[in-house]
């Protein structure tokens, strides 16, 4: 029983070991082809940098190739779509934290004050960042420095990191800023609903093509063609 346990602890720490190799192979190879760095396409560049030579042995050159390709590709679009995907659960939760450090100053607070407050209440990805903010302060960073944690937040946060660094540093007016940034992030969360909303008509045809039509011709037209079938035989 100990060394079957001490076989399982084994396995367990070979693991990262073993993500982290294929991840470092993923990124040489990615670099070798003048792609950047990104984690995820990194480990599935290194999948198939380990996968192509016995594939390639047992089927041929063509179909390693096209498994390469196919699974570069997939990783070179996921990371993509890490950048939007974030920047869109940004927008998300954008105006509900403003909303809270409009509470918060309205309430009599100073800007770190509000800061401590909102960051224990917001959701992420937003809250991570006003975290990494107050972890920065409570090491000996000025606030006003700290507030650069915020950038991770990035193109939709950057009005209320501007915002918030104004206040701190220079003493400006938060609630006014606090009000343009909210009415924005309103306009602009509502935009991208709409957007997708428009979009929506499109994703679904792929289920209603494949998926709703041949259960439909299943269901309804070949019980009626089988049902026909031994009439026309017997005329015949």
């Amino acid at each position: 029983m100990e060394e079957d346990n001490a076989l399982v602890h084994a396995d367990e720490r070979m693991v990262p070991v073993v993500l982290v190799a294929l991840r470092r192979l993923g990124r040489w190879v990615r670099g070798s082809l003048r792609l950047d760095s990104e984690p995820r396409a990194d480990l599935a560049g290194g999948v198939v940098a380990v996968l192509i030579l016995p594939v390639w042995l047992a089927v041929g050159p063509v179909p390693a190739l096209l498994l390469a390709g196919s699974v570069v590709a997939a990783g070179e679009w996921a990371a993509r779509r890490v950048p939007a995907r974030h920047e869109e659960a940004v927008r998300a939760v954008l105006p509900d934290v403003v909303d809270l450090f409009r509470l918060a100053v309205g309430a009599g607070m100073s800007v770190h004050q509000s800061i401590d407050v909102v960051a224990a209440r917001a959701a992420e990805p937003a809250g991570s960042a006003l975290r990494e903010v107050c972890r920065r302060v409570t090491l000996g960073v000025r606030l006003g420095d700290a507030l650069g944690a915020l950038d991770r937040l990035g193109e939709p946060g950057r009005p209320l990191a501007a915002a918030l660094t104004a206040s701190a540093r220079y003493g400006a007016p938060l609630t006014v800023a606090l009000e343009r940034v909210v009415v924005d992030s309103r306009v602009l969360r509502r935009r991208r609903a709409e957007e997708r909303a428009r979009k929506l008509p499109v994703k679904l045809l792929f289920p209603l093509v494949f998926c709703v039509l041949p259960a439909f011709g299943l269901l309804a037209v070949v019980p009626l063609l089988a049902g026909a079938l031994p009439s026309l035989s017997s005329t015949g």
